[in-house]
């Protein structure tokens, strides 16, 4: 029932790529996981899958997200094999024992930067696998709207070049709490996930340059 299976199920059912027997999504998403776990990914992971496409799925107050996923990174002494982020961690000059407000205090007038340099980097792996990068918009429904966020972030991807699939609005006119799994867990539910299904198969069929 989430989504992705869902647009699967509908692509191979319309035959909307029709120049392929089947398509697949193989999905890479891990819970508590984000951008920097993603460059990770896109280099030792998915190019033993062959892809022809890869999509990176972003979300609400992504910075805040990734912030706080870098904060869980720099403060677990975790071995890094960039030398971009090992350069950002020793520019920010902090103990390891350092808090999370203080980390996120020096980082955020960075985090963009940070967040460019990863789309970046996961467009040119992409790239140099032969498949085509799409950048997803995928709104999270956890109280916490970030409009003006959003909109850059989706700005800046377009200006990169990735491919666009925006599932912004997917709800149309359905309240947020009639498409959550209950108040102690705000992920979409079963409709929610159809909804998501339906505005990102759309958006596939919209998007003719893609």
């Amino acid at each position: 029932q989430t989504y992705e299976n869902l647009v699967e199920d509908e692509i191979n059912k319309e035959n909307l790529f029709s120049e392929f027997e089947k398509v697949e999504i193989v999905n890479f998403g891990i819970a508590r996981t984000h951008l920097p776990q993603h460059i990770a990914r896109i280099d030792k992971i998915v190019p033993d899958f062959n892809p022809q496409v890869v999509i990176f799925t972003a979300h609400s107050d992504e910075a805040r997200r990734v912030m706080s996923n870098l904060y869980r990174v720099y403060v677990d002494s975790l071995e890094i094999d960039y030398d971009y982020l090992n350069t950002l961690f020793a520019e920010l000059n902090l103990p390891r024992t350092v808090d999370e407000a203080t980390f996120v205090r020096a980082l955020k007038p960075r985090i963009n930067e940070f967040i460019g340099w990863g789309l970046n980097h996961i467009k040119e792996k992409t790239e140099s696998m032969g498949a085509v990068p799409v950048w997803m918009f995928v709104p999270a429904l956890d109280e916490k709207p970030t409009p003006e966020q959003d909109e850059l972030l989706y700005l800046q991807a377009k200006a990169m070049g990735y491919y666009i699939l925006d599932l912004r609005n997917f709800n149309g006119t359905v309240p947020d709490e009639d498409l959550i799994i209950g108040s102690w867990d705000r992920h979409p539910n079963a409709a929610g996930h159809q909804l998501l299904a339906n505005k990102m198969y759309q958006e596939l069929i919209n998007n003719k340059e893609l």
